[in-house]
């Protein structure tokens, strides 16, 4: 059987013990993003201070980045990502006010993230997808549509989505309140 990185998704409470896991600036803007936004950690890699759109609040990752010729995984990975959090808009400003880009490779990220995790000491895997369908998973649990959450993860297919609203149960438990 295929493992599905939704499996992996973390409980809020290790999400809390991964963030306090973090010791340098570096990791917490890894860490904190990669939970934050669900940003692939390649997007994370190739990050300017140019996608942020302060006034609107939110990460635009474009179609192609002129400076450096990436783009998306898929045509849906162009999207814009809300900044949800006082911790994201915290991180943002503390990291780009010093720096005009994350300026890490994706291997890097990975290694980061490995490295927090094994000092959390959370017992399960902790991997950049994994924070990725934790906050795909946060967002099906506040009852977020599926092509809401598509669009913001930037996937391309909406049956990607629907696995984890399905699998939050949020709508059943919503249904039973209002009825």
């Amino acid at each position: 059987m295929v493992r599905n990185s939704k499996e992996d998704a973390l409980e809020p409470e290790e999400v809390q013990q991964l963030f306090n896991a973090c010791k340098t600036d570096v990791e917490k803007i890894v860490v904190g993003l990669l939970i934050d936004t669900g940003m692939r950690a390649e997007e994370l890699a190739m990050m300017r201070k140019s996608w942020i759109r302060w006034q609107d609040q939110v990460i635009k990752i474009p179609k192609e980045d002129e400076e450096t010729g990436w783009s998306p995984k898929t045509a849906a990975g162009a999207r814009s990502i809300p900044i949800l959090d006082v911790r994201t808009t915290t991180l943002l400003r503390g990291w780009f006010t010093l720096n005009d880009n994350i300026d890490l490779h994706r291997t890097s990220i990975w290694r980061i993230v490995r490295k927090v995790a094994a000092r959390s000491q959370i017992h399960r895997k902790v991997y950049p997808h994994s924070l990725r369908a934790t906050f795909a998973t946060k967002l099906a649990m506040a009852g977020m549509s599926e092509t809401t959450i598509q669009s913001v993860l930037g996937w391309a297919r909406i049956t990607t989505a629907a696995s984890y609203v399905k699998a939050s149960g949020a709508r059943a438990v919503q249904e039973f309140k209002e009825k």
